[in-house]
């Protein structure tokens, strides 16, 4: 029974070296253990594909055919059996070899291979692989990237079958997450003449871009960790992203890691193999004498003569150093730690694992890659963006920009906003919420002339006074109705305005609260009909003190003029127009609460909406006609020698009511919210105010502190008291 490995020097390689020592310590340590294929011996044939499809399926075939010349479909073996073959590093060999042993049924496990076809097991049924295909790989790069950020990046890629692949799915899945490559440098995998492959082109990209952040694609070889190390100590710092299986210790050594900058490496599971460790740091000619390549290592890289003759005259004309003798117990790790690293593991743990999981004949992978993203916290995380993200409050403009990743941040109007960083667009608050200075959609608060508000306290209890003084007045009028001063006034005229102003006080508690539907319908028509009430009693009172004089007069007409009836029926007249109008208002078009969003950006307004402005107007505008009629009857009986000044106290009063509603129309239209409602209030109690005090005030303090006048004999001399 046999094992085979392929590997793929292009000159003697300490690195590749060590995982044909790592898969041979495999063999012998699975053929020294008894629980593992007891009764069996595992061996192994070692080839070199010289990362050459050609040569890596020639070996293939001569290892099936056996000793001799290559037969294909007949093995020469006799007892021998192949079970499989482990390798090879590069997709590109090991897709071509799992075709050829496919065909025998044969089991292939890589330790390199990470092409994403080879993960279909409809075409690849019998290859395993140790790394995590491109596809997963580079999804899981791509979820870094986006995790932190970086949105913008470079890529440098080996110029081989491997990086292209690579650099196309990192394209692929860099695309899903919204990330920008800026540039792509391809660089050889030969190490030979490296200063000179390196165009100056590639480096004039590398120093002009504008990125931060470099994924690593395909074969990371000395010339890429030279090339990086260049531009590094020229100043332009990259921080990198390495995929897992690349040869980590190419930079991973002290002398190397100040040009890294923080950079981030998909990193193979740390388990150390102690046994595996000492063998590979006790490798040299004393316990490996006939180890052809070994020698050559040390010929290459310890200036070591060889023992062939033939190998030494070339080595002298190809190697410019001067070859000298060395001692049989010089140790493979004396040479640069860079080229044969034993302190961890990386591809050299695969190859390992490779075998143990041949040995064990399964046909799954049964290890896998576990990521772990480790970073110091004296470390910045690099930026790499091609434009700064958009804080709160503005948004993505995607005009006129070559890529996607690159854009112009806006501020996001009037009323919308975006309270997360970098979106794409901004949005409007709901109705019942506003943007505030974090750019949060909050609540809007709700206003409203509430009875907790300190004005609305005030009011209710100016209402209430007013409302008990008013009250007061007419208990005195009442106890006092025989008297010649309340005669003199009309009786039922007084205590019908006296009554009115008392329910235009109480009507004010209908502009406080919360609006509702019902309020909203009763506060303005209530408020018209009572005073339009007022209104024309006052009216009919100055119409009755015309009529009176002129009916003095011997044979004048005036006197069926005088009467309760025609004065009653006056005030039910005009009181009647505006009840109708008001029935009219109610039918066609009601008042009604609403909320009042748009006035405001941080508050909800509650108010009642007249419904009708046309029939808001019409009612105010038949009290201002009113009371203007009274003003005009009013002045120009105010001469006339009446009881009482009355003609005089009723112009003063429709002087207040005038000036009060005539300024109000001005002052309503100019403020919002419960303003509005506060300026109606002031004018519904300012002018019941004023009418109380001008026309009934005299008339109390007579009754109660001047009786003497109040009597027939000077019920025609009296004169103002004011």
């Amino acid at each position: 029974m046999s094992l085979t490995a392929l590997q793929q020097p292009i000159h003697p390689v300490p690195s590749f070296y060590k995982y044909v020592l790592a898969f041979m310590f495999a063999v012998d340590e699975i053929n020294k253990n008894p629980d593992i294929l007891p009764n069996m011996t595992l061996g192994y044939h070692v080839t070199d594909s010289c990362n050459n499809v050609n040569k890596a399926l020639e070996n293939v075939l001569q290892i099936l055919s056996g000793p001799g010349n290559i037969i294909p479909n007949y093995s020469c073996f006799n007892k021998d059996i192949l079970m499989g073959v482990i390798g090879d590093q590069s997709s590109k060999t090991s897709l071509q070899i799992i075709k050829l042993l496919s065909i025998y049924g044969l089991i292939q496990i890589s330790y390199g291979a990470t092409d994403p076809l080879l993960t279909d097991k409809k075409m690849y049924l019998s290859f395993f692989q140790t790394l995590p295909s491109d596809q997963t790989q580079y999804l899981a790069i791509a979820k870094l990237l986006r995790y932190f950020n970086w949105t913008w990046i470079g890529v440098c890629a080996s110029d081989d079958d491997g990086g292209h692949t690579q650099t196309q799915e990192l394209r692929k899945q860099a695309e899903v997450f919204d990330i920008c490559i800026e540039f792509v440098i391809q660089l050889q995998t030969d190490d030979i003449g490296m200063e000179g492959i390196i165009h100056e082109k590639k480096r004039e990209t590398f120093k002009n871009s504008e990125s931060k952040i470099l994924i690593l694609c395909g074969t990371i070889s000395f010339l890429t960790v030279r090339f990086i190390e260049e531009q590094s100590i020229a100043g332009h710092v990259k921080t990198l992203v390495i995929p897992s299986g690349s040869n980590i210790h190419i930079v991973s050594s002290v002398k190397l890691k100040a040009s890294y900058h923080g950079s981030l490496v998909f990193l193979p599971p740390k388990i150390m193999i102690p046994n595996l460790r000492t063998f590979l740091e006790e490798v040299s000619l004393e316990n490996r004498p006939n180890d052809s390549t070994l020698e050559h290592i040390l010929l290459v890289y310890r200036s070591c003569k060889p023992s062939n003759p033939m190998l030494q005259i070339v080595a002298e004309e190809y190697y410019p150093h001067k070859l000298r003798d060395c001692n049989k117990t010089l140790k493979l790790q004396n040479i640069p730690p860079n080229h044969y690293y034993t302190k961890a593991f990386g591809t050299t743990y695969h190859v390992y694992q490779s075998v143990y999981a041949m040995a064990h004949a399964l046909h799954e992978v049964l290890f896998h890659m576990n990521r772990k993203v480790s970073r110091k916290p004296m470390l910045k995380i690099p930026v790499s963006q091609c434009s700064d993200d958009c804080p709160p409050g503005y948004r993505r403009n995607l005009a006129k920009v070559k890529q996607k990743c690159c854009f112009q941040c806006i501020e996001c109007s009037d009323g919308e906003i975006s309270n997360e960083t970098d979106k794409a667009s901004c949005y409007r608050c709901n109705e019942d919420q506003w943007p505030n200075d974090k750019h949060q959609c909050v609540p809007k608060a709700i206003e409203f002339l509430s009875y907790s508000d300190s004005i609305s306290l005030i009011i209710t209890i100016i209402t209430l006074l007013l409302f008990l003084k008013t009250s007061a007045i007419l208990g005195i009028f009442i106890l006092f109705r025989d008297t010649p001063v309340v005669k003199a006034t009309n009786q039922s005229l007084s205590f019908i305005l006296l009554v009115s102003i008392m329910l235009s006080f109480l009507c004010v508690f209908l502009f406080l609260g919360r609006p509702i539907r019902v309020t909203c319908m009763l506060r303005q028509t209530s408020f018209g009909i009572i005073f339009t009430v007022a209104i024309s009693s006052i009216l009919a009172k100055t119409i009755l003190v015309y009529t009176a004089f002129k009916a003095t007069k011997p044979g004048s007409p005036w006197r069926k003029c005088i009467g309760v009836k025609i004065t009653n029926c006056l005030v039910f007249v005009c009181s009647l127009i505006q009840v109708m109008i008001s029935i009219v208002w109610l039918s066609i078009s009601p008042p009604f609460p609403e909320s009042n969003t748009d006035l405001y950006a941080e508050k909800i307004i509650l108010q009642c909406n007249e419904g009708s402005v046309v029939a808001f107007s019409i009612i105010m505008g038949y009290m201002g006609f009113l009371a203007a009629v009274s003003f005009m009857a009013a002045f120009l009986a105010r001469n006339l020698p009446d009881s009482f000044n009355e003609a005089k106290n009723i112009t003063f009063s429709m002087l207040v009511v005038c000036s009060v509603w005539v300024a109000f129309i001005p002052a309503y239209m100019s403020v919002t919210g419960k303003n509005t409602v506060l300026v109606e209030i002031f004018a519904i109690i300012s002018s019941s105010v004023g009418i109380l005090s001008c026309i009934f005030f005299p008339k109390c303090y007579i009754i109660i502190l001047r009786p003497d006048f109040n009597s027939k004999g000077n019920l025609l001399k009296c004169k103002s008291i004011q």
